[in-house]
C-alpha cells in the first residue's frame, strides 16, 4: 500500500505503509517506526507527528534494510486536499506535496492529512508519474507527462474515507 500524505509545516503528520516479505525485516521496521514515536494503525501502517528531518532519517534507514522488491511508502499532502476529500471531491495532484515509495496505477494508497490517515483509494497514476505532477494544477500536467492527464490522482469514485 502506498500513501498520499497531507502535510503541515514544521511538525507534520506522517503516515508510513510497507509491504515487506521478510518477517525479520518487518519486525525491524516495526521497531524503528515505534522508536520514532509513530503509532501503529494497521499491520503495515504507522502514523504520527514528527519533523521532516527525522522522517527522512527514518525512511533512509528503513530503505537501506530492504531489498528492491519490498515496498516502503511515505507520501505527504496539504490540508486543502484533506478538506476537499472530506467534501467528497477527488484527490488532485495540486494537493499532493510529496510522493515517495513504489506503487503502480490501480494500487491501493492511503490518504493522510494533519490528523493522520483519512482514507484509502486506488492510485490513478504510478509513483513515477505521480511524483512528476505533484503540486501541479491539471492544465500544467500534460506538458510534464507528455500525455493528457487523468482527472485525478485518486478519483472520488475510487476512494473511501475512514
Amino acid at each position: 500500500m502506498a500513501i498520499f500524505f497531507l502535510a503541515l509545516v514544521s511538525f507534520m503528520h506522517y503516515c508510513i505503509a510497507y509491504d515487506i516479505r521478510s518477517p525479520r525485516l518487518r519486525r525491524k521496521t516495526i521497531i524503528l517506526c515505534q522508536q520514532a514515536g509513530l503509532r501503529r494503525l494497521q499491520k503495515s501502517v504507522f502514523a504520527g507527528r514528527s519533523t521532516a528531518a527525522m522522517m527522512t532519517d527514518l525512511e533512509r534507514t528503513i530503505r537501506a534494510l530492504l531489498p528492491p522488491t519490498d515496498r516502503f511508502m511515505l507520501l505527504p499532502l496539504d490540508a486543502g486536499a484533506v478538506a476537499a476529500l472530506q467534501r467528497g471531491k477527488s484527490l488532485l495532484a495540486a494537493g499532493v506535496t510529496a510522493v515517495e515509495g513504489r506503487f503502480a496505477r490501480g494500487d491501493v494508497v492511503a490518504l493522510a492529512g494533519p490528523d493522520g490517515v483519512i482514507g484509502r483509494g486506488l492510485a490513478g497514476y504510478d509513483a513515477g508519474d505521480a511524483g512528476l505532477i505533484r503540486g501541479l494544477r491539471n492544465e500544467a500536467q500534460a506538458a510534464v507527462l507528455g500525455y493528457a492527464p487523468r482527472a485525478a490522482l485518486v478519483h472520488a469514485d475510487h476512494l473511501v474515507l475512514l
